[in-house]
Formats: C-alpha cells, structure tokens, sequence
C-alpha cells in the first residue's frame, strides 16, 4: 500500500527542483550528444543508437523518436507480468523474443510463455501507465507536449499504484510522485495523456534511462 500527503505548495517545489536539475542534465547531455554525433567519437564497436539510449536528449527528443515501433520492444524488453508478482525496489524481469506479444505494431518480450498468456488475456491490466513514460513527467511536468514527449523511463524504477504499473526515470521522480497527492498525480497524468493519445496506442521503445539514482550522465 502507497501512502498519500504533499500538497500543491510542496508540488511545485518539487517541479523546480526537478525543473532546475533537467536543465543542468539537458546541458550536458546536449554537449554528450555532439561529441557522441561526431565523426570518430564512437568506441569499437559502439552504434549511434546504443549511444543515444543514454543520452537524456531533452533539447531534440520527439514522441516520433521515443514511441517508433521500429526501435524494439516496449521498455526494452522488461516483462510487464513479472512487475506484478516482484518485491518492491526489485529489478525488472528482462523479456526475451522467444515470448512476444503485440499491439499493433507494438512487441512486447516477456521471460515466460504463461506471463505472455497472461498478458494477451488482458492487456490493460499489464501494460504500463501513460505509455510507459516517468510517471512523474508526465502528471507534473509541463514543458512536455504530444509531439515533444520524452520523460526518459528505467524500467527498475517502477511502483504498482492500484494495480497499474508506473516507471520513472529515476528514484527521485519515483519518490515525489509516492510522497506526493497519489490521486492528484494519476488524475492529472490519465487527463493529460488522453487529451494527447485518446484514439492513438502509444508507448516507448526508445526513451530508455540507465541509471538508478541520477540523471546526470556524467554520472551513470
């Protein structure tokens, strides 16, 4: 059980914190993503895709770049039916190609053939809230739109609110969003995403964050 408290005042404050960090992370992941573009800046072996999976592009990212069904599976791959039966603070259960499910042209990997039945069977139940974006982003933060959408998700950073998973970028959005008005937060999250997405299925493939408790990528 999630417990709930906060208050506007405290919300708002949280949203310049968070505001003020994006910013400073924006900053130097623009700088990350220039020298990463650049000729003969990728390692052996290293793609530009593997590269801008984490790089938080927050001056270019678009919903066409996070939601493209071409990127692979939903949230790179965590299994939506294993969130349910983890410990809280676990790590997600990592799907494999051998176990898919779609929607539309959306794949979903799952660890096990039963947690893919369990998920054809009832895909609302499993799939992730607002797409699979930071929960946090997209019922607090105002900058992000229907065309610019791009709270990053780590998929170990997730919380079941009312039988409903919630990822987020990173611990500290994950902890606003338990500390804060619960309710507020969903109400204001469902309101946002179906004025955006009502008639469209939507869901990130790509926008994916690696680290736990920064969004720093100096720091990852």
């Amino acid at each position: 059980p999630v417990g709930e408290g906060g208050g506007a005042g405290q919300r708002r404050q949280r949203r310049r914190l968070l505001s003020a960090s994006v910013l400073v992370a924006g900053v130097v992941a623009l700088a990350l993503y220039v020298h990463t573009s650049s000729p003969g800046a990728q390692g052996p072996g290293e793609s530009q895709a593997s590269l801008d999976t984490v790089v938080y592009r927050s001056s270019s990212t678009t919903t066409s770049y996070c939601t493209s069904t071409s990127a692979g599976p939903v949230l790179g791959g965590a299994d939506l039916v294993a969130y349910h039966s983890l410990d809280a603070g676990s790590d997600a259960v990592m799907g494999t190609s051998d176990y898919v499910a779609t929607i539309g042209d959306y794949e979903f990997y799952f660890s096990t053939a039963s947690n893919r039945d369990l998920f054809e069977a009832n895909p609302s139940k499993y799939t992730p809230a607002w797409g699979g974006f930071c929960s946090w982003g997209i019922a607090e933060e105002d900058w992000w739109t229907k065309s610019d959408l791009g709270p990053y998700a780590n998929p170990n950073s997730w919380t079941i609110v009312g039988g409903r998973l919630h990822v987020f970028m990173y611990e500290t959005p994950m902890d606003y969003f338990l500390e804060g008005d619960i309710k507020g937060e969903v109400y204001s999250g469902d309101e946002r995403w179906e004025g955006w997405f009502s008639d469209d299925v939507v869901f990130n493939t790509r926008c994916i964050w690696h680290c736990a408790t920064t969004d720093k990528t100096q720091f990852c």
